[in-house]
């Protein structure tokens, strides 16, 4: 999600109740449906936001595997379009220094750093 995305989806009154409704449900009892949780609040912001859904392959919308890399899971790689998965803010700090800076992926740091396995 884009900075002015964010922005929109926690200033909107109206989703209030749907995550106060939301915060009662056990995602590990619907399998981490964050992600449909996530995509129903933001087609309620429309016509606040415009929003574009893109069609992409697997490949260049990963899951983070910072040992993985098979199934939906892979290192990081300059060819993703966006990177799932990363559940600590500095996972992101440390994608940005792979795939901007140039650094060398280190499994370790990664699974640190963006708290994945």
């Amino acid at each position: 999600m884009s900075i002015a995305l964010v922005r929109k989806f926690v200033r909107n009154r109206g989703l209030e109740r749907y995550v106060a409704r939301a915060r009662r449900i056990d995602l590990n009892l619907w399998g981490g449906s964050e992600d449909v949780a996530v995509g129903f609040a933001m087609s309620r912001l429309r016509p606040a936001a415009s929003l574009t859904y893109v069609s992409l392959p697997l490949r260049r919308a990963p899951n983070l595997g910072c040992f993985k890399n098979d199934g939906m899971y892979s290192n990081p790689r300059n060819d993703s379009v966006v990177i799932h998965y990363v559940k600590k803010p500095q996972g992101m700090v440390y994608l940005w220094g792979v795939l901007h800076d140039g650094r060398q992926h280190e499994p370790r740091i990664c699974r640190r750093t963006a708290g994945v396995s």
